[in-house]
């Protein structure tokens, strides 16, 4: 939805107060981390960068939308289960000497 341009996600990431840019940024990130989490072997790098993501959407809705992060904070704990699930596949290796 970021991406396409949808006029809700105009409005809000205007609302946000940091332009359009940052609208494909996240879009981007988000896009990146989904089709990441389907890849075995970087699933968990990629559930992390959507908990990251997923952070900054709840700070966004608390500080500036002062609207409820519900959907941000389901795709959290999902994001979170994926990463703990998928990270002993994808990060483990990437830290071992």
């Amino acid at each position: 939805m970021k991406l396409s341009g949808r006029p809700n996600m105009v409005a809000e990431f205007n609302e946000v107060g940091l332009g359009q840019w940052f609208r494909y940024f996240t879009g981007a990130f988000g896009l990146t981390g989904g089709i990441g989490v389907l890849i075995p072997r970087v699933s968990g790098w990629a559930a992390l960068l959507l908990v990251v993501v997923m952070c900054g959407a709840i700070a966004a809705h608390l500080t500036r939308l002062h609207t409820p992060p519900t959907l941000p904070g389901i795709l959290l704990i999902l994001a979170a289960l994926a990463a703990r699930l998928r990270g002993d596949e994808s990060i483990s290796p990437a830290l071992k000497p």
